[in-house]
């Protein structure tokens, strides 16, 4: 069984925290140890004094602990741009060893990267290379929308020739259903013609506090996924 994961996505604002922090949340109630961590979050807006890093605070709420957010994102940015640069326009030098140091060292560790795997981490490196270093499964997180195709397969390449283990790919829906019908879209489907990887097409949620059964069942057969890895 591995003893973490790695949740990398194909483009900012996939959905990766989503679900995440829900998956995080699932473990929680299932009676796991879990540790998230996302290392490094930029956009961060100011609240009571502090840069607050929103999706650090949502793995926070996922383990109901509404302030362990200092702890889960140590790195935290004001400039909506890369890690690396929003460290430079801080004047602040951020590394890969500085990050590795901060990732928890007990439970199983649930790490969100920062973008998509050859989005810039730190000065020194790329999310895959935090990817390599911590060795374990990745769960790759796409937008379920026209062009993920494209940008999943890159990213199975990109981890093909790191050698890095894929668990499954996330097909996220982060819009409700198109019932018009026009939507000839079935990214699922599509993606399985190229790729013999697990495949969950996560159903979009009206109420983002509430975990449905449909969610439920994907986070179970995710779980039961990374403890065959």
């Amino acid at each position: 069984m591995a003893s973490g994961v790695f949740i990398t996505g194909t483009d900012t604002n996939v959905g990766k925290t989503f679900f995440g922090s829900r998956f995080t949340h699932y473990l929680y109630k299932e009676g796991i140890h879990v540790a998230p961590c996302k290392p490094i979050e930029s956009g961060c807006q100011i609240k009571k004094g502090f840069l607050f890093p929103a999706d650090g605070a949502a793995y926070a709420a996922a383990i109901n602990q509404a302030d362990a957010w200092q702890h889960i994102t140590p790195f935290r940015y004001a400039a909506v741009t890369s890690p690396a640069r929003a460290a430079t326009l801080s004047a602040q030098t951020l590394n890969l060893a500085d990050v590795l140091n901060i990732i928890p060292q007990a439970g199983f560790r649930i790490i969100e990267g920062a973008g998509g795997l050859c989005s810039p981490l730190s000065h020194d490196a790329l999310n895959i290379d935090l990817a390599v270093a911590l060795n374990f499964p990745l769960l790759l997180i796409a937008s379920d929308r026209l062009g993920c195709l494209n940008h999943c397969l890159l990213s199975l390449r990109s981890a093909a020739q790191q050698q890095l283990s894929v668990a499954g790919i996330v097909l996220n829906q982060t819009h409700a259903a198109d019932t018009s019908g026009n939507n000839d879209l079935d990214n699922a489907a599509e993606l399985a013609q190229y790729t013999d990887l697990p495949i969950w097409s996560l159903p979009y949620a009206a109420n983002p506090n509430h975990i449905s059964a449909a969610q439920e069942n994907i986070f179970a057969a995710v779980w039961q996924r990374l403890t065959a890895c």
